[in-house]
């Protein structure tokens, strides 16, 4: 297609004529995901000088359903059959060889060999890398960093002809990557890549979920605490089902969403997010592995009662400055809405750290509103939020200050409450507020701990208080939040034993 006169490449998704089943909405989340992913590295490069990938397409121009992008020169090729193609390749591969000559041989095609870079040592190598990369066996495929060292390792990417045959140099250095045998295998010492987990490693982390390691249940299944080998580890397991109607498919594109998510540079270092160590999908079964050694959710600790105040502030503080860092605006992407904030999604480690530890309602960044397709189910949790079905920022502000007011009062919405149709957290918190003639709602069991200042106990009532009102304009945002806690005596009196500079 040639728009004024340039040369262009029309790309349009369609929900049939197509081999793969497509589920209604899928091909609108993979357009949305598309462009907004380009429209990221495209801004870079022009914000930060970032060069763009010449592998990558350049965005020009977008519709409600094509995609049109900048032309990419390709020679017209055969094609093959994608349901038969491994299965051929792997025949050919295994099938017995009469002479010596013939069992290293390739699978490139006779009208490539006739080419004068051609070298018949590279053709055995690289149809060996292709083959395992679709072995059937997901363990046994290589990571794409091993699949790149194995490529600058063939004879044409040696030679200099080649090179400037190219047009220009192979990006990276192939010195700085490892050099582990191509088996696929991935170590959980492997920075740059997920360990994928049988639903059988699932059990034995947890001692076949055995109650004694199970943490809590969350929105969407449940949490275990496991060892993997000398290391703790948090295991999240997502049930279909429920009272918040999720089925295996809308789990599924959480569990997607998650680990593209938790592999984002800007967010793969932030102390208040986990980190992740593997997955788990295998048929029915889904599931997370974090590399976290946990003391307990929020909504346990609070039951207990086993809180003190300064760990009450330091919960407090450290939650508002993530959901802080999450509602910053990154143009030309959305800020992020977590949507389903709830005492039992805070899960702390052994310094009282607060993590946020599911992300199933997220959106924003290059994570598209996949609403449509994540279920019928509410957009929160029950106890914690207004409106059942928005998605703004004052929704997760609501959220937060009913969490605050959890922490303050002594007290959660547990499902016994929801079955009971007794009030929110938010809604008791109204009326005892009003009642006690607007002043301090933190349960007296603080009042003579270490750090306790009555006017601090005023100032964040009040702020609680602003933060779950009727009308979402009449709430403060959270970079607003954060720095009115930080002004509490509490906060300047015990920095070092808060953590503060760890905290922000």
């Amino acid at each position: 297609m040639r728009p004024n006169g340039k040369q262009v490449t029309v790309k349009v998704w369609e929900d049939e004529k197509s081999l793969y089943e497509v589920l209604p909405g899928d091909n609108e989340i993979r357009f949305l995901e598309e462009v907004e992913l380009l429209q990221f590295f495209m801004h870079r490069e022009e914000k930060e000088r970032s060069p763009y990938h010449r592998n990558l397409v350049k965005l020009k121009e977008r519709y409600s359903n094509p995609l049109v992008s900048k032309v990419v020169d390709l020679d017209e090729v055969g094609t093959v059959d994608k349901q038969t193609i491994f299965d051929w390749a792997w025949r050919e591969y295994k099938s017995p060889k009469d002479e010596p000559s013939q069992r290293n041989f390739s699978l490139v095609h006779p009208s490539l060999e006739s080419d004068p870079l051609f070298d018949c040592i590279d053709g055995i190598k690289v149809t060996k890398l292709a083959l395992h990369c679709v072995h059937k066996d997901p363990r046994k495929r290589p990571s794409m960093k091993q699949v790149y060292k194995h490529l600058l390792k063939l004879n044409v990417a040696q030679s200099d002809a080649a090179i400037k045959g190219n047009g220009s140099k192979l990006s990276g250095d192939a010195s700085k990557l490892e050099s582990d045998e191509l088996s696929g295998r991935r170590s959980l010492q492997e920075e740059t890549s997920l360990q994928l987990f049988s639903y059988d490693d699932l059990r034995i982390f947890t001692n076949d979920f055995s109650d004694e390691n199970r943490i809590y249940d969350f929105q969407f299944g449940k949490l275990f605490r496991g060892r993997i080998q000398d290391r703790e580890v948090v295991v999240k397991i997502w049930q279909p089902g429920g009272i918040y109607r999720s089925g295996h498919d809308n789990n599924t594109l959480r569990l997607r969403d998650e680990i593209i998510l938790l592999q984002l540079p800007e967010l793969i270092c932030n102390p208040n997010l986990v980190e992740l160590i593997g997955y788990c999908r295998e048929g029915e079964h889904i599931g997370v592995v974090y590399d976290l050694k946990a003391l307990d959710t929020v909504f346990n600790l609070i039951r207990k009662g086993s809180l003190t105040w300064l760990q009450i502030v330091k919960i407090g503080i450290g939650f508002a400055s993530l959901l802080k860092f999450l509602h910053t605006d990154n143009p030309p992407l959305q800020s992020y809405i977590v949507c389903n904030i709830s005492p039992s999604h805070i899960i702390l480690d052994q310094d009282f750290f607060p993590m946020l530890i599911d992300y199933g309602e997220l959106s924003g960044g290059i994570l598209p509103d996949s609403r449509p397709v994540k279920g019928m189910g509410p957009r929160g949790c029950f106890g914690y939020m207004r409106d059942a079905y928005a998605y703004t920022q004052k929704n997760d502000v609501y959220a937060y200050g009913s969490v605050l007011l959890s922490l303050l009062c002594k007290r959660v919405f547990t499902e016994e409450d929801r079955l009971s149709y007794r009030p929110y957290v938010a809604e008791w918190a109204e009326s005892q507020f009003k009642a006690s003639l607007f002043s301090s709602l933190v349960d007296q069991s603080f009042v003579k701990e270490e750090g306790y200042f009555h006017r601090d106990a005023i100032e964040v009532t009040k702020l609680a208080i602003q933060c779950v009102a009727y009308y979402s304009e009449d709430r403060p945002t959270m970079e607003q939040v954060v720095k009115r806690l930080l002004k509490l005596k509490v906060v300047h009196a015990h920095a070092d034993e808060l953590g503060i500079d760890k905290l922000l």
